[in-house]
């Protein structure tokens, strides 16, 4: 879980936060799905 995409990688730089609800939209994805 460290180079997954270019879009989770940017926030996860920036600050902890940003990966933290980047993480459960993606998690919500594939429990919908």
């Amino acid at each position: 879980m460290t180079t997954q995409a270019p879009l989770i990688d940017a926030p996860k730089r920036r600050n902890r936060l940003g990966l933290i609800i980047v993480a459960v939209v993606v998690v919500l994805a594939v429990v919908a799905a």
